[in-house]
């Protein structure tokens, strides 16, 4: 939705919208490799606390904080590593960035998408 409503293009890096990101060479990495499991971010070398995914917290960019200090890691031989979870912790934290409001997923589906439907 943030690509059609031209909020960002799916070959604009991640730092473009979110400068810290590029901490630790992920400077480079697209929006486009993002959603294709191509970031090097399948897994974080730290837990998420379960008190920080409220969306107070997640505005308060603790989840951020940990994307932002990760590091790339792709296997030797692999270009696409599955990003099961991490995936949707990073691509919330980019859709808030853009997000006119600066909203996060779960708000922007509350408030425009389920929130209207019931």
């Amino acid at each position: 939705m943030m690509v059609d409503q031209g909020y960002l293009k799916y070959e604009d890096t991640i730092a473009k919208h979110w400068p810290v990101f590029a901490k630790n060479g992920k400077g480079s990495i697209t929006v486009e490799q993002l959603m294709r499991h191509e970031a090097g971010l399948a897994r974080f070398s730290k837990p998420i606390p379960l008190e920080w995914l409220t969306s107070e917290n997640i505005k308060k960019n603790k989840v951020g904080e940990i994307i932002e200090n990760e590091k790339i890691e792709i296997p030797e031989g692999y270009t696409r590593v599955y990003h099961a979870v991490n995936r949707d912790w990073i691509s919330n934290e980019l859709f808030r960035r853009v997000e006119p409001q600066g909203r996060t997923f779960g708000e922007y589906l509350d408030q425009e998408l389920c929130g209207k439907i019931l």
